[in-house]
């Protein structure tokens, strides 16, 4: 979690015990948008990095349970925020913390940080200073991401450039 700056507010690692990536996500989505309300982040945007995440809070599959239908919960009660696609290469942190969950041996006792790990100082400047990567995705891939509000290439669209 960052400010309007990019500074850190917070972050979390958790392990569970999920049988599949899209339940991670959700479960990572609800747990942050949780500490969010707790810590009365308002306002807020959210960004994740899994299309079925966000196909799953327009349209929840069942075999989800009731993750998603609670993250619009969560959503309305933090005022609706926009709710992004971002490409994974563009948070190295969110990766970093990815990785700490699975060296934790408690499963679903998170890990709140007030404070960004030594390791990943550097790169939590870089993201706050604007360091940035190039990708090349398919024509078709930029539409469905453009849809679900990749910044990324909304700018770049606007700027003239052509996803390739």
């Amino acid at each position: 979690m960052r400010n309007s700056k990019g500074c850190w507010i917070g972050g979390f690692s958790c392990k569970n015990n999920a049988t599949n990536h899209t339940i991670t996500e959700l479960q990572a989505l609800e747990y942050g948008l949780q500490l969010a309300y707790d810590l009365n982040l308002f306002p807020v945007e959210v960004e994740t990095d899994s299309t079925e995440v966000l196909e799953n809070i327009d349209n929840p599959n069942p075999i989800y349970n009731s993750i998603p239908v609670f993250c619009r919960s969560l959503l309305r009660k933090l005022g609706n925020p926009p709710l992004r696609h971002c490409f994974h290469q563009e948070n190295k942190v969110t990766e970093f913390l990815a990785k700490q969950e699975s060296k934790l041996t408690t499963s679903n006792m998170a890990n709140v940080l007030f404070s960004p790990p030594a390791k990943i100082a550097k790169q939590v400047q870089n993201d706050q200073n604007g360091v940035v990567s190039t990708r090349f995705i398919t024509k078709p891939c930029c539409n469905k991401l453009t849809s679900f509000g990749n910044l990324s290439l909304i700018r770049n669209q606007n700027n003239g450039a052509n996803a390739t």
